[in-house]
């Protein structure tokens, strides 16, 4: 198996999700021991924003789960949010997942980050 040199990153952009949808961004598949993810996201409206990762090879477990925060002011405005650093296990694919929790329709990117240690 030849090793991916780290960091390794995936960014998912999701257009005009519906207030209320969920959508999940493309996988990352951490291959190396002691990895590490991180999660962040941000978007024009409010979300909930949540780490997952498939540890049997079908099923999607939630590893963490938050909400944003505003962060600017004015034209420069956003709502963000990012998650605490959680160890992985290697080979098996994580995942942002993120829910629109204004009533109207947002874009938002999520994106999903490993290193080793």
């Amino acid at each position: 198996m030849a090793f991916t040199a780290y960091p390794q990153s995936v960014v998912s952009t999701h257009s005009s999700l519906a207030g209320g949808s969920a959508a999940t961004g493309d996988p990352l598949t951490p291959e190396r021991e002691n990895c590490k993810v991180q999660v962040s996201a941000g978007g024009s409206q409010t979300f909930q924003l949540w780490l997952e990762c498939q540890y049997d090879g079908t099923n999607w477990v939630t590893l963490w789960t938050g909400a944003s925060t505003a962060a600017g002011t004015g034209s420069a405005s956003a709502n963000v949010a990012t998650s605490p650093v959680v160890a992985v296990v290697p080979g098996r694919p994580v995942r942002a997942g993120i829910r629109n929790t204004a009533g109207s329709a947002g874009d938002f990117i999520t994106a999903v980050v490993a290193w080793q240690v």
